[in-house]
């Protein structure tokens, strides 16, 4: 069994890697979008059912499709091409983080850090570590969540290029715990709390005014959660790192830390310690101290609670400005201490080295951005969503038939559509409906959901992140020597979204065969 599934991937891995470049592979979609949109815009409109997510008003609209051939999608992507691709999600931290962390990668602190702390720790500590904080990651607020998905995937690179392994499954490890835990998580933050507040609205559509506890699936999102975690660290163990090493010539890890570099790593604790007092002197607000509290902003603890105003802080506004400055600090002092910057200009080289190398990111995501507005332009992602759910409505899907539905249909769908809140705003006005009218319980309908979309978020190209995954396979396939094509990164990341569909959606099926309860509600009304 473990021999086929390595013999389907490596010829998954060289038959995808023929692709064209990924430019080239956006000029033939744009084309595609073009011809598409030009067929679907002779098309009647379709009639849909829609919550707006902010105001939670149920709306009646139609979707239509606009040709892509005409002078103004040209103009769209023309005139607009510098806006598209300076708005583009993610770009501009990617960005600034970049500047810490080329010096401290090129000074060698990273590398050192790493190897050193992974001989005081197993293999298999690292992999645990890694998953769960990318699993959880979602308790944080989106700006910590972002800053901390860029700076992750790297260092899981070097974590496991420290404990000798191919940084490539470090990182694909790390890229499937986030998302394998974005929505589907024991802790709720406000996108699962907005998902709710519309499966509520949509099932007042099949009973007036239906609520629904906010706890009604904890206890599945717990025992999803845990379950998660250890099929990714054993794909991880078991699939993914056989796979490199099987398929990779390279060995990692086997350089030695100089002495120069050990008093360099101490000259950085000490650093970093430092450091830490003065964020934490800047971060504790206090009337007694002048300045004090400078990055939490205005606090009033009679009104809000200190985490509730850390999330909102200046400083968390800004996380991706003082990691890189963070970065920088350590890089520049390691490199001092263990002479590996020399002068001055070197810190400007480390810098301009590290862009060099993620150059070719910045190249695909200018043509991406301007492939997402023409997508926009011509409003095709939505006419193929509300065709769909058009489908699912007027299918004769029954019972847990249904649910097994919407959990394929919301995986092939987060193709088009990556966004969790702009999805169910379209899909929860029926299949809400739907399940109840099977009496289930709309809490149901959403977990269906929820494992549709966590699993497919993984393999998307739509979703910012993945392309910065790919640039992360490739950056680290030349460090290391290896040809990196869209078949690596397809061979590293299917295995987890599959298997992860497999266990979540026989989880919940186990649930409702036993009618267990997922929380404050059962799986039946």
């Amino acid at each position: 069994m473990k021999n086929t599934v390595m013999k389907f991937l490596s010829n998954l891995e060289n038959d995808y890697n023929t692709l064209p470049h990924p430019v080239y592979l956006v000029f033939y979609g744009m084309v595609v979008i073009v011809l598409l949109s030009m067929y679907l815009a002779t098309k009647d409109p379709l009639l849909f059912t829609h919550i707006n997510p902010n105001t939670l008003e149920v709306i009646e609209k139609t979707s239509v499709v606009t040709s892509a051939f005409s002078s103004e999608a040209f103009f769209q992507v023309i005139l607009e091409a510098s806006n598209n691709f300076f708005n583009y999600p993610i770009y501009p931290l990617i960005f600034i983080m970049l500047i810490g962390f080329s010096i401290a990668e090129k000074s060698g602190m990273l590398f050192a850090f790493f190897k050193k702390l992974a001989s005081k720790f197993p293999k298999i500590f690292f992999t645990y570590s890694i998953v769960i904080f990318g699993v959880l990651s979602n308790l944080l607020s989106p700006n910590i969540l972002n800053a901390g998905y860029i700076v992750l995937l790297p260092l899981s690179a070097f974590i496991y290029m420290g404990k000798g392994r191919n940084p490539l499954a470090g990182i694909a490890t790390a890229f499937a715990s986030i998302f394998a835990g974005y929505q589907l998580n024991i802790f709720y933050d406000n996108v699962y709390i907005n998902l709710a507040e519309i499966s509520e609205k949509a099932a007042s559509i099949y009973a007036y005014q239906y609520k629904i506890p906010y706890y009604a699936t904890n206890i599945f999102m717990f025992v999803a959660t845990v379950v998660s975690i250890f099929t990714i660290v054993y794909i991880s163990e078991k699939v993914v790192v056989p796979f490199c090493k099987n398929n990779k010539s390279h060995t990692y890890g086997e350089e030695k830390i100089s002495p120069l570099e050990r008093s360099g790593l101490i000259i950085t604790i000490i650093t970093s310690l430092i450091l830490f007092t003065i964020y934490a002197f800047l971060l504790i607000p206090s009337t007694k101290i002048h300045g004090a509290g400078l990055l939490i902003g205005e606090y009033d603890s009679s009104k809000i609670s200190y985490i509730q105003q850390f999330i909102k802080s200046p400083f968390v506004y800004s996380l991706a400005v003082h990691i890189s400055i963070v970065l920088s600090l350590l890089g520049i002092t390691f490199g001092l201490a263990a002479k590996k910057i020399k002068r001055a200009n070197d810190i400007i080289k480390y810098m301009v080295s590290g862009f060099a190398e993620y150059a070719e990111y910045f190249v695909i995501i200018f043509f991406f951005s301007q492939l997402l507005a023409l997508l926009k332009y011509t409003n095709m992602s939505e006419y193929i969503l509300v065709t769909m759910v058009n489908y699912l409505e007027t299918s004769n899907f029954e019972g847990i038939t249904l649910i097994y539905a919407i959990i394929t249909m919301t995986f092939v769908v987060n193709f088009f559509v990556p966004s969790s809140i702009e999805k169910w705003s379209y899909l929860a006005p029926v299949v809400i409906p739907s399940v109840m009218a099977y009496s289930f319980t709309p809490s149901l309908g959403q977990l269906a959901y929820l494992i549709g979309d966590t699993t497919g978020n993984i393999m998307t190209p739509f979703m910012p992140y993945t392309i910065f995954a790919f640039a992360l396979f490739r950056v680290y396939g030349a460090k290391t020597k290896q040809k990196v094509g869209i078949g690596t990164a397809l061979s590293l990341t299917l295995p987890f979204s599959l298997m992860l569909l497999l266990i979540l959606f026989s989880l919940l099926s186990l649930w409702v065969t036993f009618i267990l309860p997922l929380g404050d509600v059962s799986v039946f009304l």
